[in-house]
């Protein structure tokens, strides 16, 4: 999601990643302004509309998505080859397997 933001989000997946942003960055423990912050390198970013789609998503308690969700809707804006997150579960797994 780092290298996502980026890139310009447009049409439905940026709309997608736009979500997955605001959702892992709440969970993250980002307040509200930074999340906000987070897309000021956007083309088309806008304060006020951004604040509102963010006060919006927060409204809700969202978790973030899973990451089969995120290749599913945002596939190319996200690298899960290089995803750090899948390697520590990978590393975890493996390490789990050689105890037993």
């Amino acid at each position: 999601m780092l290298e996502a933001i980026k890139k310009q989000l447009v049409g439905g997946e940026g709309h997608d990643m736009h979500i997955a942003i605001v959702r892992e960055a709440y969970a993250a423990g980002m307040s509200r302004d930074e999340i906000i912050r987070l897309f000021e390198g956007q083309d088309n970013f806008d304060e006020r509309i951004t604040a509102r789609h963010v006060d919006s998503l927060l409204a809700d308690i969202y978790s973030p998505w899973r990451c089969e969700t995120l290749h599913d809707r945002c596939s190319s804006l996200v690298d899960c080859d290089n995803c750090p997150f899948r390697r520590i579960v990978a590393e975890s797994t493996q390490e789990a397997a050689a105890v037993r």
